[in-house]
């Protein structure tokens, strides 16, 4: 879509926006609620400082997960809070780093032009080197993007209908709206025929979606706090786990697998807007990839019951397995995030670093300040620079973090695109190389959660996702002038970075 500068008054909004068209240039209802909007940003703030990023929780798991299940991680508990005191210092160190000298040296410069497209990619491998040295060896598999929660959920709920053995399911939330609901009484359906089905949820934002229901949804079929962890395990034998928060910390990997044939990855949770309204995308895998993805489910099943410790030491034991290569399938690299282990920010950030021809980025969260600087200085370097984000995020605190990082952006000639919606996608292409997965690019995801990303340099896949990642660029309005933000905005970007 060609850009063009959206009028001011139709850019803030704390909080309430309305669109009259997808493809139409936006339009604004500016109500007077300044205090709201103040107020609003207090409540939220305080909520997350006490729960993470869970806006609504039960304190009786934040407890639980502080104190009684702290017995069972005796060693990697009170290690990992040492751990998380380190990043967070290291972190502020850099983000000072970040606002008082790299930003101010690419100001003083203007930013190179465009290198000229030769309409071929070259072999970048620098990148590749970046990525390899975090991911280790690479899983052979097969991949199959698909975008929107119809393409999806029909063949997931088809591939699901079809099991006969086992199906493992590990999701950031499970909902207990209409369409969660039915995809548990599927679940239902075939562990009553023999299927072994596991669910391993988060119970943060599995809480924090079932005391929201989204607009265009219909009520939930029984009422807001019903508890869907019954509702699976109710005359099934079902079993549900739920991750450990421990520090305010969650697992955010979304992926399910199927008989240990398919496996289905991405940015997807289960629920109504992930099924009917946002723009997501999934990956269907198979082959050597989905074994490997068992493997990591074992591990996190493991480590949330009441042996963690004992679990973490054994699946640390494991080896990945020397998987046999089929003609049809490419190579996959894992980048995971943990506690321990930051392999997602560190790949992404010396690949960007490392960048010779383009960057696309489509993410909802894209507040960390070192990837934000790394982008602003490969567009001074001449790369071609894009991220898609959405026009106004479902946290309506983070807002004024997204309205500061396209300002930023935007100063360094960086091309943003506002999708006239919400986008969960997340999704990167750094030259020859394709990375996707269910992490951000904010410090929850590059720092503190659980996160699994895939990444491939198969030229056939990035081209894909390319195809993808331009159509959703073409579905977007290009920001033309900076966005007007307020005091708030300001708060609202160093509260999001902080957490």
């Amino acid at each position: 879509m060609p850009g063009y500068a959206i009028p001011r008054a139709a850019l803030y909004r704390p909080p309430f926006l309305h669109y009259t068209h997808r493809m139409q240039p936006v339009a604004l209802v500016m109500k007077k609620t300044r205090h709201a909007s103040i107020s609003t940003f207090v409540m939220l703030s305080a909520s997350i400082v006490l729960t993470g990023c869970a806006t609504t929780t039960k304190l009786a798991h934040v407890a639980e997960d502080h104190t009684v299940r702290l017995v069972s991680r005796p060693i990697t508990a009170p290690a990992e809070l040492v751990w998380r005191f380190g990043i967070f210092g290291n972190e502020t160190i850099n983000r000072l780093d970040v606002r008082f000298r790299r930003f101010p040296a690419l100001d003083r410069n203007v930013p190179t032009e465009l290198h000229e497209s030769t309409g071929s990619i070259i072999t970048n491998q620098a990148v590749a080197a970046a990525i390899q040295k975090q991911a280790g060896r690479g899983v052979p598999g097969t991949v199959m993007f698909m975008v929107g929660g119809e393409e999806v959920f029909l063949d997931m709920e088809a591939r699901i209908a079809q099991a006969t053995n086992r199906i493992n399911i590990q999701t950031y939330i499970f909902d207990n709206d209409a369409y969660a609901i039915h995809v548990a009484d599927l679940l239902r359906e075939r562990n009553a025929n023999g299927v072994d089905v596991r669910v391993l949820l988060d119970i943060i934002g599995t809480r924090r979606a079932w005391a929201v229901t989204h607009p265009q949804a219909p009520p939930p079929p029984y009422g807001e706090k019903y508890n869907i962890i019954r509702h699976l395990r109710s005359g099934s034998n079902i079993r549900v786990r739920r991750s450990h928060n421990t520090w305010l910390s969650s697992d955010h990997v979304k992926f399910t697998t199927i008989d240990g044939q398919y496996a289905y990855l991405g940015g997807m949770n289960i629920g109504w807007q992930y099924r009917y309204v946002w723009r997501d995308m999934m990956t269907k895998l198979t082959g050597g990839i989905v074994t490997e993805l068992e493997r990591h489910f074992d591990a996190a099943w493991g480590r949330s019951g009441w042996l963690s410790d004992l679990a973490l030491l054994r699946s640390r034991r494991v080896r990945q397995a020397a998987y046999k290569r089929q003609p049809e399938d490419v190579e996959l690299f894992i980048l995971i995030t943990t506690p321990w282990r930051k392999q997602i920010y560190r790949a992404m950030l010396q690949a960007i670093n490392h960048a010779e021809q383009r960057i696309y980025i489509e993410n909802p969260y894209l507040w960390n300040k070192q990837i934000l600087q790394a982008l602003c200085a490969a567009r001074h370097r001449g790369v071609d620079v894009r991220v898609v984000i959405p026009l106004e995020t479902n946290i309506p605190m983070a807002r004024g973090a997204d309205r500061k990082a396209a300002n930023t952006l935007l100063r360094h000639q960086v091309r943003v695109f506002l999708y006239p919606g919400m986008t969960h996608k997340k999704a990167t292409i750094i030259d020859n190389w394709a990375v996707w997965g269910s992490a951000n690019y904010d410090d929850l995801s590059l720092h503190k959660n659980i996160e699994l990303n895939l990444a491939t340099d198969e030229t056939g896949i990035v081209e894909e996702l390319v195809a993808i990642m331009l159509e959703g660029q073409d579905a977007s309005h290009e920001l033309m002038e900076p966005l007007p933000t307020k005091i708030w905005d300001r708060l609202s970007s160093t509260m999001s970075n902080l957490l």
